[in-house]
């Protein structure tokens, strides 16, 4: 029993390990006293936001120069490709490169959830004020490659495929999910 409960702290430990390398895929949010943080792995770049502000670490562990933003209820992905940091339903969105350039974008309503591709491309859901939701895709350099707007749903997720040549969008409807 010991040797079993060993054999699993050790598992728990290397996958924490894994999603903290350089160019480990994902994102995890913890809870702590001070509020709610998110944080993940993108490139060579550690993100965390919290109500207090964002913060990027290299590789290394060395402090990258980052935007004045703060979040009241953070949200963030990341991949080989960089990392997305948003506030839960609020407009604030910002892409950070796997080598921790950070740049806001204007999300154009409110954010429900950003995914970066291997490529660095961000495929962002939103809810803007005037329609049922609008699916936005952002280069690594921040500007606007596509836009796709939601006429009768609204978006969940979006991912753009590894080599950039599709987008796929989980929506839900009154006809329930598409």
């Amino acid at each position: 029993l010991e040797s079993d409960v060993l054999i699993a702290a050790a598992g728990f430990a290397a996958l924490f390990a894994l999603a903290l390398l350089p160019g480990a895929h994902g994102a995890f949010e913890m809870d702590n006293t001070g509020g709610t943080a998110a944080c993940a792995v993108g490139g060579n770049t550690f993100v965390s936001a919290a109500s207090t502000g964002l913060r990027l670490r290299s590789a290394a562990l060395a402090e990258i120069a980052a935007p004045e933003l703060s979040f009241s209820s953070p949200a963030a992905s990341g991949g080989e490709g960089g990392a997305a940091v948003w506030d839960s339903g609020g407009g604030t969105l910002c892409l950070i490169s796997p080598e921790g350039g950070a740049i806001e974008v204007s999300a154009g309503g409110r954010v429900v959830s950003a995914e970066v591709n291997p490529g660095g491309l961000t495929a962002a859901a939103v809810l803007p004020e005037d329609g049922l939701g609008l699916v936005t895709v952002y280069s690594a350099a921040g500007a606007e490659l596509y836009r796709c707007h939601l006429n009768t749903a609204w978006p969940l997720s979006a991912c753009v495929s590894p080599d950039g040549e599709k987008l796929a969008i989980l929506a839900a409807s009154e006809r329930g999910g598409e």
